[in-house]
């Protein structure tokens, strides 16, 4: 089957789905600059199918916005203030996280 950031993941997009329908996700404000996935099983596997949910989309969305927050991100000095600072270039690059947030889950939810 083909596989790859251009194809559907059903089995991550079946667990994005119920864990927005659920209230279960992380809201992206806080998902953004996430080091590790949570602890909890079912927590650290509604993260992974978020995590996939928004790179699919920005990656078949908003490809050009893609490249220039990676090239953007990787051009800042390593410091410890990582969450912030990714935060930061993120919300430079795609905009309100909010409008971020509500274009990625009605992207996958219209899969």
């Amino acid at each position: 089957a083909p596989f790859g950031p251009a194809y559907d993941n059903s089995a991550r997009r079946k667990t994005l789905v119920q864990a927005i329908k659920s209230k279960k996700v992380l809201p992206l404000s806080e998902f953004i600059g996430l080091r590790a996935p949570p602890n909890a099983d079912g927590d650290r596997e509604n993260a992974y199918a978020q995590a996939w949910g928004l790179f699919h989309y920005l990656y078949n969305e908003r490809p050009a916005d893609l490249v220039a927050f990676a090239e953007r991100f990787k051009a800042q000095p390593i410091t410890d203030d990582f969450e912030n600072r990714f935060r930061r270039v993120f919300i430079e690059t795609f905009g309100p996280i909010e409008q971020v947030e509500q274009a990625y889950r009605k992207h996958v939810l219209a899969m």
